[in-house]
């Protein structure tokens, strides 16, 4: 929705104004319909706001906002999809309301129910409310971290936070520097980093998704409170009654995001998650909807394409939109600016990605461009259905655990499935190789086995758990590296997830959610996004939706030889069998192994043979533009190598 910002002295020195609107308006590109700035605090405290009009377009609107008649300022990045059915209930205890907004909804909630409010919005937010009274400032991030909310914090001198961290190079009297270990970390495995709190810049950090922190002039430290945690509960339910829930909870949550004041789009991959919520934007528009300000212009997806590369999905794109005679764009790289586009987006990005961020950025571009504001995309669903394969081996690990001989013939099958067909063979190997070595590693062909690996397990739960517990590093790139030596991150949460309630296959899916894949992706297609001034809005990460699946027993999330299977089943009615039954995954990502060989070919030749390349103390830069040559030489760059590379190029480009 929007760009925040936020400066605190906490000193003696008062805050120019002109200082806080250097800060806030760095984010311009979040916010480009308006702007606003608001001291506080004998002038030492200022909120800053770039506004993307999306509920109540009118002045009204606009942000920093008080509450009239109380001590609460807020600035506010977000919605709160069911602000009309809270603000009724305020209503009710005689709160009035002068803005159409969801804003206005949030302090008075806030002013009624204090924190307990979070626990009632069904959203995405990072929100700071300021205190006049208790001159106490509070920081705040949704359930799952869709929206995104940094700091930097020094005791006895400042608070600063704003939407991304970009806005620090534009902090008077901050350094913007990297932090040599992170970043290292984080071009070897670029998830890494994200679900730890920490950045790759020094005196940087984040709010963790479905955390707080309360800040005062006294404050020594800041200490992230965990105010959200996915409910741990196993429910008895058949499987027709789940797939009836599934395609309630989802019905509901597409139905909650399409409430706006301005156009929605959709983007399309053709796979089954964004599929679905365009097929579902058509079921809606056939029903009579009693709900307020739901906006169905007209519906049309936006589908980025890789003629000739293995990345592209075009024609599954296609089925869909056939199937309901719908619309599209269809967006194709533009070659002749590439390369100025990956290096103005990776700059502006101000992170490690695995994919260059202008491929993503394309799609909302296209939108923007279409006079569309908001996108509903299906992000969210692999982390929670077993949608990667990483995930489907850990499920075949558990199988073999189980003595499940049919279920790990069932999920073997759907692993290779899920592969190209030039890379199936060499996957089928590895899969037989690894089971063997478990079974052999574990002894569980016997019974004696599986009772001393059950107790082995057992014995773990008392062991404190370490959130770093992600991937772990990829040699090829740690050669690459200076250090190759990665110390423990300790995650920045007052407590971590307890994870002794889930199996070894389901405590990895919660390892995925929590601290790898969402908190990355949801922090990459927020920039992507909000780079071109598109909100973002995720129905599958509906925390009712997402409670539910947490609940559902294993072989419901992936099993008869499918991923996703609750979904796929609940969807079939509304989905071409194109893509319900579909099994490759492909995953939406740059061909850059294509492009490396031929249209980035002479750029990162030119990049890697650069002195500032070669004399960048965290690589070595000789021996990367050896292989570098090599490849670009005989065209011969595979895709896990240019991703390798990719990695590199990416913080060179963000270090200059």
């Amino acid at each position: 929705m929007c760009g925040i910002a936020g400066i605190w002295h906490l000193n003696e020195k008062e805050l120019e104004s002109e200082k806080l609107r250097r800060f806030t308006d760095a984010l311009t590109h979040r916010g480009p319909d308006g702007s606003g700035y608001k001291l506080f605090n004998e002038v030492k405290l200022g909120l800053g706001h770039r506004r993307l009009s999306i509920l109540d377009l009118s002045e009204a609107g606009k942000q920093p906002m008080s509450y009239p008649k109380s001590n609460l300022h807020i600035t506010f990045n977000g919605e709160i999809y069911n602000f009309i059915e809270i603000r009724n209930e305020l209503k009710n205890l005689g709160y009035q309301f002068a803005t159409d907004t969801d804003t206005e909804v949030v302090l008075a909630a806030y002013k009624q129910w204090n924190f307990d409010c979070f626990n009632k919005f069904n959203g995405m937010w990072a929100v700071g409310i300021y205190n006049s009274d208790t001159k106490q400032l509070l920081l705040c991030r949704d359930r799952f971290g869709v929206k995104p909310l940094y700091y930097s914090f020094k005791p006895n001198d400042f608070v600063a936070f704003a939407s991304e961290t970009v806005a620090f190079r534009h902090l008077d009297n901050f350094t913007l520097s990297a932090n040599d270990e992170l970043i290292s970390r984080s071009i070897d495995n670029p998830v890494y980093t994200e679900g730890t709190g920490y950045t790759i810049w020094n005196n940087i950090y984040q709010i963790l998704p479905g955390h707080f922190t309360e800040i005062n002039l006294n404050s020594k430290n800041i200490q992230q409170k965990r105010w959200f945690e996915i409910p741990r509960k196993n429910i008895s339910i058949s499987y027709n009654e789940a797939k009836e829930e599934f395609f309630r909870l989802t019905e509901n949550a597409v139905k909650l995001r399409l409430r706006s004041d301005v156009p929605v789009a959709t983007a399309l991959s053709g796979g089954l998650d964004s599929s679905t919520v365009y097929a579902m934007l058509y079921h809606l528009r056939n029903k009579n909807l009693s709900s307020e300000r739901i906006n169905f212009n007209d519906i049309k997806g936006f589908v980025a394409t890789f003629e000739g590369t293995l990345q592209d999905e075009t024609d599954y794109a296609k089925s869909v939109v056939d199937f309901y005679k719908g619309e599209a764009e269809f967006i194709k790289t533009d070659f002749d600016t590439i390369i100025g586009n990956i290096e103005s987006s990776t700059r502006l990005f101000n992170d490690i990605t695995a994919t260059p961020i202008s491929v993503l950025g394309d799609v909302y571009k296209s939108m923007r461009s279409n006079n569309y504001i908001v996108s509903l995309d299906g992000h969210g669903v692999d982390e929670m259905l077993y949608g990667y394969r990483s995930l489907v081996g850990m499920a075949i690990n558990q199988a073999i655990i189980s003595l499940d001989t049919e279920y790990e013939a069932d999920l073997t099958n759907t692993y290779l499935e899920m592969c190209h067909p030039e890379f199936r063979e060499d996957e089928r190997k590895k899969l037989i190789e690894r089971s063997i070595q478990l079974k052999n590693l574990l002894s569980i062909n016997t019974t004696a086995g599986k009772i001393k690996y059950a107790v082995k397990q057992k014995l773990k739960e008392f062991l404190p758990h370490k959130p770093d517990l992600f991937n772990p590093p990829s040699v090829a790139a740690v050669s690459w590296l200076k250090n190759k030596r990665f110390s423990s991150v300790k995650q920045l949460s007052d407590q971590p997830v307890d994870l002794s309630f889930y199996n070894a296959s389901e405590k990895e899916l919660a390892i995925d959610f929590y601290y790898r894949n969402i908190p990355y992706n949801m922090r990459d297609f927020d920039r992507a996004a909000m780079q071109h001034g598109i909100e973002i809005r995720m129905p599958f990460m509906d925390y009712n939706l997402v409670n539910f699946v947490f609940s559902l027993p294993m072989k419901y999330k992936v099993g008869n030889g499918y991923t996703k299977r609750v979904m796929r089943d609940s969807m079939q009615n509304i989905l071409p069998e194109k893509i319900s039954k579909r099994k490759l995954k492909i995953g939406m990502g740059a061909p850059i192994a294509d492009w490396f060989n031929d249209s980035l070919s002479s750029y990162i030749l030119d990049t890697v043979h650069s002195n500032r390349f070669l004399s960048n103390p965290l690589w070595d830069g000789k021996e990367i533009q050896d292989f570098v040559s090599r490849n670009c030489e005989h065209k011969k760059w595979k895709q896990k190598e240019a991703q390798q590379f990719w990695n590199i190029l990416n913080a060179h480009i963000i270090l200059q």
